[in-house]
């Protein structure tokens, strides 16, 4: 099982959703699920991902359109046999790594999915694979854009994909 990984996309309109998605659709080609970690900004970035796949999401810190059953703060997903914590994190880079795990203290997880730096990352924490896509569309505090995969086979892996300057 393989899932496109996506967080801190800042659509704050339509041309930016659509050029999101027309950057995603290469990337989407063989994916199960999407996970989008949180800052869509607008809501319509989530309904337009899904005509690449189906697609599961978090509020961020930037969603003024409130915690929902559709954006709830975090989801935890069956993928396999794999449990994925899917969250946004909050505060500054020093830390984000264990704030972003502390919401899911006591549950077992696999991985964790997380955004809010715009910074892509993975690593293992402690037997979790912690892992930060990026932004596909702004590098405020990156120096490049990026994207994550989530593969579920016999290990799960995570791979980050940079993406070329615009």
């Amino acid at each position: 099982m393989k899932l496109l990984l996506v967080s801190d996309t800042h659509c704050k309109n339509v041309a930016q959703v659509r050029q999101l998605v027309d950057l995603l659709r290469p990337f989407a080609r063989d994916v199960e699920m999407i996970l989008h970690a949180g800052d869509h900004v607008i809501p319509d970035v989530v309904d337009a991902l899904e005509e690449l796949a189906p697609t599961l999401a978090v509020r961020g810190n930037m969603d003024a359109f409130g915690e929902s059953d559709r954006f709830p703060k975090k989801r935890v997903i069956e993928v396999g046999r794999f449990r994925v914590g899917l969250i946004h994190g909050d505060g500054p880079p020093k830390g984000l790594i264990e704030r972003a795990r502390a919401p899911f203290a006591g549950e077992r997880l696999d991985a964790i999915v997380f955004g809010h730096s715009h910074s892509a990352t993975v690593r293992q924490v402690e037997g979790v694979l912690m892992v930060n896509p990026g932004s596909p569309l702004d590098r405020r505090f990156a120096l490049e854009n990026s994207l994550g995969y989530l593969r579920a086979d016999a290990q799960l892996t995570a791979e980050i994909v940079h993406l070329p300057r615009r």
